[in-house]
């Protein structure tokens, strides 16, 4: 079914950032269009695939005019996808979702729901987490740390990748976009920077399914997005 939205402000935008993931991106975006909170815009922004990755998308837009398609000529690197994510993103919330990662139906619905009952210095609402291994072992990452965490950030970074975090989009204005010097834990270094200024709230339920392989940021520091 194609679904036509007004020109109203999605309240969320969504940033899945991917690199020759054309094989893994249709799991997230269908765990994004089958979320039941549905005011929300999806930004993909390819980091210069050369697989078919663009195609993938173009079947998904034929279908949803709320996915939003933007490559890079060439690869930039993590940090610098998700600093173009943010930077084309119109919703007052943001959430992220790595290509190989998936989200249970609720999270947003949940995450929002939070936000909705908090003060205005709560600046990110993060979830729980299923880890699951390529023999298809499950573990399961709880979210129990909240309130100004910035001691606790430094120390071990609670909040965790970015699949599981939903942030404010005014926070930008005073922790700064993501530092692309940061090849790796890009996340970490924006969630301490976030931590210095707001309060965090956690939802202990896992939301996010991340699947663990070689190429994978969760399994491999070194690993694509």
């Amino acid at each position: 079914m194609d679904i036509n939205r007004s020109q109203k402000k999605p309240i969320v935008s969504i940033i899945i950032r991917t690199y020759n993931r054309a094989h893994l991106l249709p799991r997230a975006i269908k765990s994004v269009l089958n979320q039941t909170y549905q005011d929300f815009e999806i930004i993909v922004v390819d980091d210069g695939s050369i697989d078919d990755t663009e195609e993938v998308i173009e079947r998904f837009q034929e279908r949803d005019k709320r996915i939003r398609y933007i490559k890079h000529t060439f690869n930039k690197g993590a940090p610098a996808a998700l600093n173009t994510g943010i930077r084309a993103a119109k919703g007052e919330y943001i959430a992220f979702l790595d290509s190989d990662d998936e989200w249970l139906p609720k999270k947003l619905e949940k995450q929002l729901k939070v936000f909705k009952e908090s003060e205005h210095d709560v600046g990110l609402v993060y979830t729980g987490a299923i880890f699951i291994d390529e023999r298809g072992k499950q573990r399961i990452k709880r979210a129990t740390t909240e309130g100004m965490i910035l001691k606790e950030e430094l120390l071990y970074n609670p909040i965790g990748g970015f699949s599981r975090a939903m942030m404010r989009r005014e926070c930008f204005k005073k922790t700064g976009w993501a530092d692309v010097n940061f090849k790796n834990c890009g996340d970490w270094d924006l969630w301490i920077r976030v931590s210095q200024y707001y309060r965090i709230k956690c939802i202990d339920e896992p939301l996010v399914r991340y699947y663990e392989h070689k190429q994978s940021l969760t399994a491999n520091p070194n690993g694509l997005i």
